[in-house]
């Protein structure tokens, strides 16, 4: 038996992007609320790039595969979860090694 871990990023207006550049940030609004009709929804708008994502090959080869010709079943398996929230400037071989 073994055990899944959802490590996602929780998405919010807060939340750390590439570089902090404001363009990465998602954005949240409310569409309606309970004051306007019977029930409440939002709107979302972010890069695909924000949180936890796989980056396709056509992401950075010329003509490279798109996501959905990735296998679900390749994405599975033994992982080593690493907390470096502490690191500034990127992530490198000095901060993996001592793991």
């Amino acid at each position: 038996m073994f055990k899944i871990y959802d490590i996602s990023m929780m998405i919010s207006e807060e939340m750390p992007v590439y570089k902090n550049k404001e363009s990465k940030k998602p954005s949240i609004r409310t569409v309606q609320d309970f004051t306007t009709a019977t029930a409440y929804e939002s709107r979302i708008s972010l890069d695909v790039h924000t949180g936890t994502h796989l980056d396709a090959p056509l992401h950075m080869i010329e003509g490279g595969d798109t996501i959905e010709t990735i296998p679900l079943e390749d994405l599975v398996g033994t992982a080593r979860v690493l907390d470096l929230t502490d690191v500034d400037g990127g992530i490198g071989r000095k901060e993996l090694e001592p793991h």
